[in-house]
């Protein structure tokens, strides 16, 4: 894990792991332990304010707001957006490119994920078109 200071704001973090620790909900008790653990360096981090959409190599950024929420089991995109401080973000990558995009003076955030099809599509123009919105 490491801070982003300098690129953004302090209350910006951002950190990476290895496939053994993705964010999905799950049950099995060693992933949740392997979570719980990053979870606990990044501070007080509560499991319904974190986002982990499904992917499916496309071009959909989804706004993260109060109603995406309740249904953020089944939020499917490659990008998501959110203004809202408590909100935790995440993405996975493996071979495509993980895009990091922070707005300190609205303070907006957006992570994307970005295969060769997303790429083609713009994933990254439209998670930007997204933050301005």
């Amino acid at each position: 894990m490491f801070p982003l200071a300098h690129f953004s704001s302090p209350r910006v973090v951002a950190f990476f792991s290895d496939r053994a620790v993705d964010f999905r909900l799950s049950s099995e008790a060693a992933l949740r332990q392997a979570q719980q653990a990053h979870l606990e360096e990044i501070g007080e981090v509560r499991w319904v304010n974190i986002i982990s959409p499904r992917q499916v190599h496309g071009d959909v950024v989804k706004v993260i707001d109060d109603s995406s929420l309740l249904e953020r089991q089944d939020i499917v995109a490659d990008g998501v957006v959110t203004n809202r401080p408590e909100i935790v973000l995440t993405i996975r990558t493996a071979d495509c490119f993980p895009i990091f995009f922070y707005d300190d003076r609205r303070e907006v955030i957006s992570l994307a994920h970005a295969g060769w099809r997303g790429a083609q599509q713009r994933i990254a123009v439209k998670a930007m078109e997204a933050m301005i919105r």
